[in-house]
């Protein structure tokens, strides 16, 4: 590949840096041959200038969890705002962690299975050359007969569905105030509108007290005058998957969280929920699509794809065109992960569905494939 040419525009600048963090934390040849030409591409002086704007989309976007792999970039660029975000970020996620992670123990205590998604696990599951991986939540799969056991699981360890006020303390001053949700009689379903809600949890966190200022600046963990953080269990997954729920649990892998031994997504549902996911977003600098795009390509270069089920999930789900889309984007970044073959149907599927358009992520990419 060429000398890549220094570039002074802002989306590109910020959606460079972003893709180079997350390549170079997969810790693959071709990933980071890739990266390393992006981060030639970067206008470094842009970046030591608009350090705010850089920080809020690496946040924003969470790809500040990357933000290690770059660090002697980083350094170079003056960028030490971000630095100390991703230091406090640490600090944050693993009291969060702390405070998720025991719920894996208490479901297989209750024989309740249980299938940990996206963050978590590929914090423990998934190859990364990044040291951290910064969570909020844990989102869970779990069979639809069981959620009612599982909710009397989450309550019995202190997780309540509730409106979290950030700005107002409890009564007693040790949490946040909290407001139980409010049915809605135009959903028509109580019971699957109430469990989409997030179980929330907040624990005090004096041990966060050094970094109240830049905390302050980027998030709202100070909010209430004291560091307060919010664990979320999201059972979004469960009940409206978008995938049939014998399809989710028909293949899976074997996972680990902490100690506990899990069910894990098999990795082709993963590529249908990662690509259409990237393929949805409109606009990539104000809501996560590169996030989803560069854990697609751990999964795949994780390897053990079965390419034929792929595209029977593929087919099934209408994902045929975005798939073949991203697979297609991902062989000019790390081509040995996706056989010839694999790539060749990608491209009849697309004259087949007579694909015109591409999604947001994969028109950027285009650009930045121009420029490098």
């Amino acid at each position: 590949m060429c000398e890549a040419r220094v570039i002074v525009d802002t989306r590109i600048n910020l959606l460079m840096l972003a893709l180079s963090a997350g390549m170079m934390s997969i810790d693959e040849g071709e990933s980071v041959v890739y990266a390393d030409n992006l981060v030639r591409a970067i206008d470094k002086t842009w970046l030591n200038k608009n350090q705010n704007t850089v920080v809020q989309f690496m946040h924003k976007t969470k790809m500040m969890s990357f933000a290690d792999s770059l660090f002697p970039f980083v350094q170079e660029c003056q960028l030490f705002k971000l630095v100390e975000l991703y230091n406090a970020l640490v600090e944050v996620t693993a009291i969060r962690r702390s405070m998720l992670e025991p719920v894996f123990t208490a479901l297989n205590e209750s024989r309740i299975d249980v299938m940990p998604y996206k963050g978590i696990d590929f914090i423990y599951n998934y190859q990364s050359a990044s040291a951290h991986r910064f969570i909020s939540d844990v989102d869970l799969i779990i069979r639809r007969n069981q959620l009612s056991c599982a909710a009397s699981v989450f309550e019995g360890m202190g997780f309540v569905q509730a409106q979290v006020s950030k700005g107002q303390l409890s009564v007693d001053g040790q949490s946040l105030h909290m407001l139980p949700w409010v049915l809605s009689d135009a959903m028509g379903v109580a019971w699957n509108e109430q469990s989409v809600r997030p179980y929330v949890k907040v624990g005090k966190a004096e041990v966060l007290q050094p970094y109240q200022e830049i905390l302050s600046e980027y998030t709202m963990i100070y909010q209430s005058g004291q560091p307060m953080v919010i664990a979320y269990i999201d059972l979004e997954f469960s009940v409206m998957p978008g995938i049939d729920e014998r399809d989710v649990w028909h293949r899976t892998r074997v996972t680990k969280i902490a100690d506990e031994v899990c069910s894990g997504l098999c990795p082709e549902l993963y590529l249908c929920s990662l690509f259409c996911r990237v393929c949805t977003v409109s606009d990539v600098f104000d809501a996560p699509s590169v996030y989803p795009f560069v854990d697609a390509l751990r999964v795949l270069v994780a390897g053990g794809i079965d390419w034929d089920y792929l595209w029977v999930m593929a087919d099934r789900y209408y994902l045929v065109v975005p798939i073949s889309q991203c697979l297609i984007e991902l062989v000019a970044i790390a081509g040995s992960a996706i056989p010839a073959e694999v790539f060749s149907r990608c491209q009849k599927n697309l004259i087949i569905h007579g694909a015109s358009s591409k999604p947001t992520l994969l028109e950027w990419l285009s650009v930045i494939k121009g420029i490098l």
